[in-house]
């Protein structure tokens, strides 16, 4: 499978037009490209978190461009996946990090089991790229979309878990109507904090970022919604209630 994403990576790659991005080349981080782990699965049930965006990650955009430029983009390809796998082997310092080992342990998963992808797949001088100009992050999203629905389709997991708060919603909506017909059976469970949601046929909840301590509750709701699901799959994972639909 991580062959398979790696081919993925380098055709939507290869495709992008960076030249909205070329300026500022040197103060983005490089591309976040997950590949599954070893132990993606094991227990049976796969899951996908999605973080907000890595803010540093494998040098900055400009390694990747001289890639393509030199014809050593599988060479870069293949060490951004070691890159990511040994960053889910190296001591816990990261308030994300830390979020997903509690919830493996939560989950009765293995350690790596959850497969871990980004929303973004850069950050700006390692923040946020969202104050960046309309051009400049709307190239950058539509590059992240791409990433991230192939990620989905290719890794068809039983249960997505946003973790990237209200503030990338919109974004969520928007790969959702390029690549997935839009999202369905919307229902927001606690405003701001909770939002089931349906990408295809695949059961999914945006709740806050591990950092953002008032949304705890939130975030164990969200994880113990997910643990019901994968103990009873038959059921669905959540019940809209027709009160608190939404769009």
């Amino acid at each position: 499978m991580s062959d398979e994403l790696i081919t993925l990576y380098r055709k939507i790659l290869l495709e992008t037009d960076f030249s909205p991005l070329e300026e500022e080349k040197a103060n983005y981080s490089g591309v976040f490209l997950p590949v599954p782990g070893p132990a993606f699965g094991q227990s049976g049930f796969k899951l996908m978190v999605v973080g907000q965006e890595t803010r540093g990650w494998n040098g900055s955009l400009e390694k990747l461009l001289s890639a393509q430029l030199n014809n050593t983009l599988d060479e870069y390809l293949g060490g951004t996946a070691e890159n990511y796998l040994a960053q889910l082997n190296v001591p816990i310092n990261s308030v994300f990090l830390r979020f997903l080992k509690t919830t493996e342990k939560r989950l009765n998963m293995a350690p790596m089991e959850i497969f871990w992808a980004n929303l973004l797949a850069c950050s700006y001088r390692k923040k946020s790229p969202r104050g960046r100009p309309k051009k400049e992050y709307e190239a950058l999203r539509k590059l992240s979309s791409e990433l991230l629905s192939a990620q989905i389709k290719l890794i068809n997991p039983d249960a997505i878990l946003f973790l990237t708060g209200p503030g990338h919603d919109k974004t969520i909506k928007a790969m959702g109507m390029e690549h997935f017909n839009g999202h369905k059976r919307s229902w927001v469970k606690e405003k701001r904090r909770l939002w089931f949601f349906e990408l295809g046929s695949i059961p999914c909840c945006r709740t806050t970022h591990p950092c953002h301590f008032a949304g705890k509750a939130s975030r164990i709701e969200a994880v113990d919604a997910i643990a019901n699901f994968k103990q009873n799959p038959a059921i669905p994972m959540y019940t809209p209630s027709e009160t608190l639909l939404v769009g």
